[in-house]
């Protein structure tokens, strides 16, 4: 019984770092949508992002920065987690 719970949680523990281990981070670090349009034209249109990774238009818009003076638009891909701009 005791194996059957050690074999379970390194199975839990494995998952885990696999899981956190796909998601991705921008390389270029945080840029505005500009620099976005600029490197990756053809994932901006008129009114759609595309994430430059999985091409999903699912982005979410997440609320950055600890205080009201400092916050910012941080937008990510539902689909991979990548980080594309900041606003």
């Amino acid at each position: 019984m005791m194996a059957l719970l050690v074999l379970l949680a390194v199975l839990v523990f494995s998952l885990v770092l696999i899981s956190s281990a796909t998601k991705k981070e921008h390389v270029g670090g945080h840029q505005t949508l500009k620099d976005y349009r600029r490197d990756f034209p053809h994932c901006v249109y008129e009114y759609v992002i595309r994430c430059y990774i999985c091409d999903s238009v699912d982005i979410a818009v997440r609320m950055t920065g600890q205080f009201l003076e400092s916050h910012s638009q941080s937008h990510v891909c539902r689909g991979c987690g990548a980080e594309l701009f900041r606003v």
